[in-house]
């Protein structure tokens, strides 16, 4: 049977703290993006942030397969937001705070820049449901969670519920 992987779960405040840049790609880096596909995988997730384990660097990892017996990872390393457009509504969850789903609005478009495990520079643009990925992942990395978008009033609502 395999290891049950690290998950930070909400409200820890490790989850609140900002990834630091890497400066350098090399076998701990290899490693951390092992253990994160594993993370993902296991728990059955879209995407994961390297503090969502517990590792304060920016590096996030996007499944893009839906197909769940072939995974086919992103990486991207020290992820910039380049450019944000349009609005949708819909449903989001963490990993990180189990049970819960919200819907959020963000932007339809979101285009950014990162850097790939064979150190290449990259753009890529995401529309609808991997634009909500990158920058729910992206917002991991400075310390903000999807329910900050929420009101005041709902957060307590929904905690209230799930106690």
């Amino acid at each position: 049977m395999e290891d049950k992987p690290k998950l930070i779960l909400y409200p820890n405040p490790f989850l609140r703290k900002k990834a630091s840049k890497i400066k350098k790609i090399d076998e701990k880096i290899f490693q951390l993006v092992k253990e994160m596909e594993r993370t993902l995988l296991y728990y059955e997730g879209l995407g994961l942030a390297a503090n969502q384990i517990g590792i304060l660097k920016s590096l996030f990892i996007v499944n893009l397969s839906s197909n769940k017996g072939k995974p086919k990872i992103l990486s991207i390393i020290n992820p910039e937001i380049l450019h944000q457009e349009g609005e949708i509504e819909d449903y989001e969850g963490c990993l990180s705070i189990p049970n819960i789903r919200e819907i959020i609005l963000r932007p339809k478009i979101v285009i950014i820049k990162g850097i790939t495990l064979e150190e290449k520079e990259i753009t890529l643009e995401g529309k609808n449901l991997l634009a909500r990925c990158f920058l729910h992942e992206y917002e991991h990395l400075c310390g903000i969670l999807f329910i900050d978008h929420l009101s005041e009033l709902r957060k307590k609502f929904i905690f209230n519920q799930s106690e």
